[in-house]
This record gives C-alpha cells, structure tokens and sequence, in this order.
C-alpha cells in the first residue's frame, strides 16, 4: 500500500503554495518547521518554492528499507484529509482484494479470496522465507490441509484458518501491543522478529518522534501510554504483493496535533514477502500554507542479520498468546 499512498501524496502537489505576506501571526513559518524537526536548513528554500523533497534518511537496520518526503501546498489540513487517511486509500488501491476494520468488540476476518493453487501454497506452506509464520501456525496450517479432500476445498479450508491465524494475532497485539506479535519461524532454530523491527523503524523516525511525542510514545508503548484525543483503528487486508497474495494487519493511529493532524500506520504482521511495515503520513498548517510530510520504513527480512538465532523453547510462552 505504501507504493499507492506515495502516488496520491505527490498527486496532491498540484496544490503547489505560493508564499504569501498574510500569513497568520501563530503559526510558524516553514524555517521554524525544519528547525523543529531537526532537519538540514538548505530544505527551507526548496519546500518554499514548491518542490517535493526527500530529506536524508538512514535505513534503521541492514535489512530495512527507509524514504521520507516533504511538501508545501495551499490546501488547508481539513481539506488534505481524504488524501492521507487510510481507509480512503484502501478502498481506491487496485492491489487490494478484500479488507475490513477489526472492531475491538467484535472482530471478524470476511471475505478472503483465493483460487486452488494459492490456497494449496498457504495450505502447504512451512518454516523458511518464502512465508511469515510462527512454529504453532505452521501446524495449524498442516492440520488444515489434511481436511481437504478435494483441491476445489482448498480455498475454504484455507480462508478459514487464515482468519484464525489473524484474529489470534489481532488479539494478541490488543491485549499486549508489540511485544506480543509472535516471530516468524525461519526453520533451523531462526526466528525473525517484526516487533523488534518496528520498534526500531519508530525510533530511527525523528519526524514523527519531533513532531508529536505524545503520539510517538502512544504508539510505540500501545496500549499503554494513551495520548489524549488519539484514535486507535485496526485494519486486516488481502493485497497482492510481487503478484502473490499477501494477508495484513495493520494499527493506524490518528492524532490530532496543533494546526494539523498525523497519522502513523504499522503493519505489525504480513504473511509474506517483506516482514512489517511503518508508515507516518501528516501535514500541520504554516505561515505559507501547509506541510505535508510522508515517512515509510520496511523491514524486508532479505539481508543477513535478519534471523536472530532462537530456540523455539524462548518463544513457547509468546506464541501461546497469539495462536
């Protein structure tokens, strides 16, 4: 999804901002911004005359991939909403199959699609890289293979179990945030561990960390911690990425902050491809009209160092909280 967000935030830049010279007394003006947010001066001049930049950024750990962008358009906070919140961008992104809201109360995994050989793949699926799961969801997913009896069950045994596997981890992350997303067995006694890498991708983020650090402590520390006036969402969606579907679920949280809003979404479990996901997207207005900023770090599991070696032993009381 991070790849349709870009798309639209740069669409936006048609509203390219024109300094002005009745600017509103309180509110700082793009210099103060940069200085703010500890970011190199020389951005001042380029932001002010419209150019989108990618400001330096430093990938957190050797398997992370890390950019960050930055604009002043002359649209007003209210008015960019539709164009940053994710439930509007999910619903446009043509890689998506099938999402939904987990409400707290109630949560419901609906409508997973997926042909005979898709769901033969999950079905078959065991420790290594090609998917993320933990050693007990492995199992789930072999007890589950052997109740097909033909290959056309396939793809109801297979959604079934998969949305057990997401609503136990959707639990789990609930109850104790990250600390309780279960690692991904690796095979050899190597687990990856997505949690750890999120919280690291929030501390490699002084953006986020700078412009809001009761947001940036909410949502490191969720469910402690909680800021005032923040909205917590969750979210489970099928996306196809590299053209294979992939099972997400993602926390956004919304908080508004002075002269603006911020909104920061962690996919705190994908099923394949790439291990976990942070995305910070915001905008606060200036004095020359309004700042709109996108950070997003992905942890893609493919370099060395991402498998910290682990007996399953260390991980049995984690993992019986989420499965």
């Amino acid at each position: 999804m991070h790849k349709w967000i870009l798309l639209v935030l740069i669409g936006s830049a048609g509203w390219t901002v024109a300094q002005t010279t009745n600017a509103p007394a309180d509110k700082p003006d793009v210099a103060k911004a940069i200085e703010h947010l500890k970011l190199p001066a020389e951005l001042v001049g380029r932001i002010k005359s419209g150019e989108i930049v990618a400001p330096p950024v430093s990938d957190g750990s050797n398997k992370e991939l890390a950019v960050r962008l930055m604009m002043l358009v002359k649209a007003s906070p209210d008015d960019l909403k539709e164009y940053i919140t994710a439930d509007n961008l999910m619903g446009k992104d043509p890689t998506f199959s099938a999402s939904g809201e987990l409400l707290p109360d109630s949560p419901k995994v609906e409508g997973i699609k997926l042909t005979v050989d898709e769901a033969m793949d999950y079905l078959s699926a065991g420790p290594g890289n090609d998917f993320n799961f933990h050693t007990t969801e492995y199992a789930k997913l072999k007890d589950a293979k052997k109740k097909v009896k033909d290959d056309k069950d396939a793809p109801t045994v297979a959604a079934q179990v998969l949305s057990e596997i997401l609503l136990a981890r959707f639990q789990a992350y609930r109850q104790a945030g990250i600390g309780a997303v279960a690692p991904y067995d690796r095979g050899d006694g190597k687990f990856s561990e997505p949690g750890d890498e999120l919280l690291g991708a929030m501390e490699a983020s002084p953006i986020l960390k700078n412009s809001a650090p009761e947001a940036y402590t909410a949502f490191c520390d969720f469910p402690g911690n909680p800021a005032p006036g923040a909205i917590h969402q969750f979210f489970w969606s099928q996306q196809k990425v590299e053209d294979k579907p992939a099972f997400i679920l993602s926390h956004r949280m919304t908080y508004p902050a002075q002269h603006g809003v911020i909104y920061v979404d962690r996919q705190y479990y994908v099923s394949r491809t790439y291990n976990s996901m942070l995305t910070g997207t915001g905008c606060g207005q200036l004095a020359e009209g309004t700042m709109v900023f996108y950070v997003n770090r992905t942890s893609t599991g493919l370099h060395a160092g991402d498998q910290a070696q682990r007996g399953p032993e260390a991980d049995a009381g984690r993992a019986d909280q989420n499965v």
